[in-house]
């Protein structure tokens, strides 16, 4: 972005905030049965339709955006609103925006007044979501026609985007924070078996300089893998005899059904976030 979109989008900020200061200057007003002045909802209705025209140039958020910038912004919303709120969901965020989006304001059709309302919302806070989720108020101001017609075919659009949202819930699945795989495998030998199974170990094995077997392969294996283990280089060295050698080895940890268990179990979740050809060792 260049210097003057950086400016022109300051200018998007700026004029956001004095529309915030002029409804909630009103909002009061009204609230406490101040004098109101006909000046100030012009003054309100002038500045809806600058910031209006400013954000649909430089793309920006705000309650009554254009739908080519609410469709731009919507993932990158998503993901601090989910951010924020840590169980929520892709569609509760769609309803909740569907809910607002429709309660903004309402168009009669074949209306014959020059002006019509809306319901803004506004806020006071510095730290507010890209979102209507933070307000602390709003305010019902008449537009003209012209915009508000424009408003419309932006509400309508808008919402169709929603309808595919819900029609395609998959579409911002990546949006979504990654729950962390909680993989229990406490021994080394269970360890040393998820990499056996997932495919790890005979990947390290097919790169290795020489074609080696046996003792020699499981030496070299044991000096790969024994620090990200955390264990001693002799203790993987017997493990991975027990595990390869021909014959039942009295220590091999596959004789242990827990230890088989907690691994297919570790492996059916990444399998299941990530699909079987994740696994290098699974076809």
């Amino acid at each position: 972005m260049d210097k003057k979109n950086n400016d022109d989008l300051k200018t998007c900020i700026v004029l956001h905030k004095e529309l915030d200061q002029l409804l909630e200057d009103y909002y009061h007003r009204v609230k406490y049965n101040l004098e109101q002045s006909k000046y100030e909802l012009e003054e309100i209705s002038n500045k809806i339709k600058k910031l209006f025209n400013a954000s649909v140039e430089e793309k920006y958020f705000w309650q009554f955006c254009d739908s080519q910038t609410y469709q731009l912004q919507f993932e990158t919303r998503l993901t601090e609103y989910i951010a924020y709120f840590r169980d929520s969901t892709i569609k509760e965020f769609v309803e909740y925006e569907r809910t607002t989006i429709n309660g903004s304001f309402k168009v009669y059709e074949n209306s014959i007044f020059n002006e019509s309302p809306i319901f803004i919302l506004f806020s006071t806070s510095e730290d507010k979501l890209p979102s209507y989720l933070f307000c602390d108020g709003y305010i019902e101001v008449n537009i003209n026609n012209k915009l508000l017609l424009e408003f419309h075919a932006s509400q309508k659009r808008k919402i169709e985007f929603l309808d595919q949202c819900i029609a395609s819930p998959n579409l911002y699945e990546n949006t979504l924070p990654s729950q962390e795989l909680v993989l229990e495998l406490d021994s080394v030998g269970q360890k040393i078996i998820y990499l056996k199974e997932t495919g790890i170990l005979d990947l390290i094995i097919k790169n290795f300089p020489v074609k080696s077997q046996g003792q020699v392969v499981h030496n070299m294996l044991a000096h790969l893998i024994a620090p990200a283990l955390n264990e001693k280089q002799t203790t993987i060295v017997r493990i991975l005899n027990d595990i390869f050698t021909v014959g039942k080895a009295k220590n091999n940890p596959y004789n242990n059904k827990k230890n088989k268990e907690l691994v297919d179990s570790s492996i059916s979740k990444l399998i299941k976030k990530y699909g079987p050809d994740f696994i290098l060792g699974k076809e």
